[in-house]
């Protein structure tokens, strides 16, 4: 092997190494106090899920953690909405608080941006009222089977 491409391989694999460990994610935490539910985030093994019955209002503060290999530092979410506004309802109350509102059955998805760029997202599931089914909303009605 040329030894020019050597060093290249290597500067190449260090640069992918490097990078590895980076990343952004989104983080939604629920005040606890404006949900009746135990924990309407993250019931299963789907843990970014968020769950809610119509009708339903929960306060979040929504932030975007980015992660390095130094360690990692977080950033408030300017810009909370979802995908489906028939579905879900999302208004800013401010310092990275929103008001999110269950308005009908169905699933969306949730974005969040920050100066203006898209830089994280959840899905959103709204449920019939009292149509919980083994800690998962059963959306349409029907009881899921196992």
């Amino acid at each position: 092997m040329h030894p020019r491409f050597l060093i290249a391989f290597f500067l190449a694999a260090f640069a992918l190494t490097s990078l590895a460990g980076c990343g952004e994610s989104l983080a939604i935490s629920a005040d606890p106090t404006s949900t009746s539910k135990a924990n309407p985030l993250g019931e299963d093994n789907d843990s970014n899920l968020i769950r809610l019955d119509e009708g339903d209002l929960l306060v979040v503060k929504a932030q975007i953690f980015h992660e390095e290999i130094e360690g990692s530092s977080s950033f408030d979410v300017e810009d909370l909405r979802a995908d489906d506004a028939t579905i879900v309802e999302i208004s800013p109350i401010g310092d990275a608080k929103f008001i999110v509102r269950a308005i009908a059955p169905g699933e969306t998805i949730i974005r969040a941006k920050i100066d203006g760029d898209e830089r994280g997202t959840t899905p959103i599931r709204v449920g019939l009222p009292g149509a919980l089914v083994n800690g998962v909303n059963n959306v349409n009605g029907v009881t899921p089977t196992k």
